[in-house]
């Protein structure tokens, strides 16, 4: 048999087994060096890539084993852990029982395959049965809840949480924490604590368990941990690290208050809490641009990109990025982007969830009428969070963004959670 990762990088190797171009390079990314040994053997794992679907899975396996049984149990226990990533989307990482069940019966499979899928070791079971996994996940959430626990037990020394909304405070509070050093995007070092390393990270909502569990692990047990972060914005799925590490208080935890002195300022403090700022005409850091077509709201981000913002601010297309909620849509990232470009204007743009761990000077935040269902608080704190200076925000939604900050945010329910034990101050 030829080995089909001979002479090819990851990526290449998968994509010779039929397997197109950026869904190789995703699986090469999850599954590593060894990765196309592992679809040849198991052609379901193409699920273990996003934007697979089971129809295409189930037609690539039958191509590679000629034919299709679909009671194999690589091909259940895909199934159960593709399930259990879709409800994971929303931060959950623990998924009852009866809701992973209500979808296998959606894709032809009974009660059994949760017992297949727990059986070959790609999803565990709570205690009771009633909650169910990924394997690789609870087991990361038990590490770091070991990590928590021993910080708990060591001081503060080993890994301090400092939260509140990006800016100024949040960085002074980082780095008198830290010691020395300095924040921003991405991982800082930030000198040494008794010998040992400090690793600061900001913006450390967007940090998945197995992220900062790579931190803890790099640092080791003379280091130090500093994560900042605001726990009202969007979080990493699946999980969400930094909320759960502030709302039990099972390590030390600063909490940063923002002193607004700008509509922005004063917009970023309010979507926390759940309420709109009303922009004021005599400032210049926030921009609302009510639309009421798709024609129009193109034609405003485009003006906004290539004349207003860098006309009246002094910015270039580098510091400039455009954010919407969805990726499809005409008023979606992959839209917009086209637009943007046949316009001869090249920013950035992006989903929320794509944004990275550095704030941009100037935002466009584009609310189309088709991506109501998408809008949520965290997701917003997140998009005006995103913004330094200045942030515009052409809107089609109307009275529906209100009514989105005003409803309370749904709590997923995180394995780290339970293992780190109630809320503080809560009778459970």
């Amino acid at each position: 048999m030829i080995d089909p990762s001979e002479g090819q990088g990851p990526a290449a190797a998968v994509q010779a087994l039929g397997v197109p171009g950026p869904v190789a390079s995703g699986l090469a990314a999850v599954l590593g060096p060894d990765a196309a040994q592992r679809v040849a053997t198991d052609p379901w794992l193409v699920l273990e890539a996003g934007d697979v679907t089971p129809v295409q899975a189930d037609r690539f396996a039958a191509g590679r084993l000629g034919g299709l049984d679909p009671g194999d149990p690589r091909r259940v226990v895909a199934l159960c852990r593709w399930v259990i990533r879709r409800v994971g989307h929303s931060g959950a990482t623990l998924v009852a029982r009866e809701v992973v069940l209500a979808a296998l019966a959606g894709l032809g499979l009974g009660e059994s395959a949760v017992a297949v899928a727990v059986e070959h070791g790609g999803v565990v079971a709570t205690a009771d049965g009633s909650l169910l996994a990924l394997a690789e996940v609870a087991a990361a959430e038990q590490e770091l809840a070991g990590h928590v626990e021993r910080a708990g037990t060591q001081g503060a020394d080993r890994l301090l949480v400092v939260s509140g909304p990006p800016g100024p405070w949040r960085d002074a509070a980082v780095a008198a924490a830290a010691g020395e050093g300095t924040t921003g995007g991405g991982t800082t070092s930030g000198g040494t604590t008794g010998g040992g390393t400090t690793l600061i990270r900001d913006r450390a909502e967007r940090l998945d368990t197995h992220a900062v569990l790579a931190l803890l692990r790099e640092v080791g047990d003379g280091g130090r941990v500093v994560l900042a972060g605001d726990p009202c914005a969007r979080h990493a799925a699946p999980g969400r690290v930094l909320a759960d590490l502030v709302e039990r208080d099972r390590v030390a935890v600063r909490r940063v208050e923002a002193h607004a002195s700008t509509a922005l300022g004063r917009l970023a403090t309010a979507v926390r809490v759940g309420r709109l700022e009303p922009a004021d005409p005599a400032e210049h850091s926030l921009v609302v641009a009510p639309v009421d077509s798709v024609e129009k709201a193109r034609h405003r981000v485009l003006q906004l990109v290539s004349d207003s913002i860098p006309g009246r601010l002094g910015l270039g297309a580098a510091h400039i990025a455009v954010v919407t909620l969805r990726e499809t849509g005409p008023l979606g990232a992959g839209a917009l982007r086209g637009h943007l470009q046949a316009e001869g204007v090249h920013v950035r743009v992006s989903r929320v969830d794509e944004l990275d761990e550095s704030p941009v000077p100037a935002v466009v935040l584009v609310l189309a009428a088709d991506a109501t269902g998408s809008l949520e608080r965290t997701m917003l704190v997140s998009a005006v969070g995103a913004a330094s200076a200045h942030l515009s925000v052409v809107t089609q939604v109307g009275s529906v963004l209100a009514q989105a900050l005003a409803r309370p945010p749904a709590v997923p329910r995180t394995g780290l959670a339970a293992r780190l034990g109630p809320l503080e101050g809560s009778a459970g």
